[in-house]
């Protein structure tokens, strides 16, 4: 994976994402099985916004680790638009690198398509890395648009809000609050985004919008 710390791309974005980073040298996580796996476990961690819909301990099969794959939900609020609620889907190895890696769908998105790299997508599981993607706050296909309107000339704010930069931002600050408390750390080394089409372009505004990562 190529990793770009300060040349972005419209196409494709790779880049730091939601949270400070540190430079020291980094050291694999022990393999671990999945005892917080659950709905309960997870819920109990009270991420703020945060709603866990299902969890799912995964088998480890050909080059693929054992995983939990968790699907949520995060409320999203303010940048001058009513509240929102964004889909995301979170794999969780039990061997974890310390790292977390984030994409998004391409097109008008509304989906967990992940619009990426296919060899970086690929391989996301079997390197260890916590691996978010999202829906962007709403649900669709790639060319249907018509979430975007309440009725004819009047748009549905909260949607477009979310789909332009807010969903992504507070989706990275929430699953990265459970990846640290899943794991039991204080702390994630690196993070990463990689995404081309409406995923790079969210990217792009992630990195424009806050340049203070958090």
């Amino acid at each position: 994976m190529l990793r770009m710390s300060r040349v972005l791309s419209i196409a494709v974005a790779s880049m730091p994402l939601a949270g400070a980073i540190s430079m020291r040298a980094m050291t694999p996580a022990p393999t671990m099985a999945l005892p917080n796996c659950s709905i309960a476990a997870l819920s109990s961690f009270n991420i703020t916004d945060v709603v866990i819909a299902s969890a799912t301990a995964v088998a480890a099969s050909g080059p693929n680790p054992d995983y939990c794959d968790v699907i949520g939900s995060v409320a999203t609020d303010g940048e001058g638009a009513e509240p929102g609620a964004v889909r995301f889907q979170l794999d969780l190895p039990a061997a974890w690198n310390r790292k977390y890696l984030a994409t998004g769908p391409g097109g008008v998105s509304g989906n967990f398509f992940k619009s990426m790299n296919p060899v970086d997508g690929g391989s996301a599981l079997r390197k260890g890395y916590a691996f978010v993607t999202n829906d962007v706050g709403h649900q669709s296909d790639f060319f249907d648009a018509s979430w975007a309107l309440l009725a004819p000339g009047a748009p549905d704010k909260p949607k477009l809000v979310d789909y332009f930069y807010r969903a992504h931002h507070q989706v990275a600050v929430a699953t990265k609050a459970l990846v640290t408390q899943f794991y039991g750390t204080d702390s994630i080394e690196r993070a990463y985004f990689d995404g081309c089409s409406t995923a790079g372009r969210n990217g792009l505004m992630e990195a424009m919008r806050e340049p203070v990562l958090r």
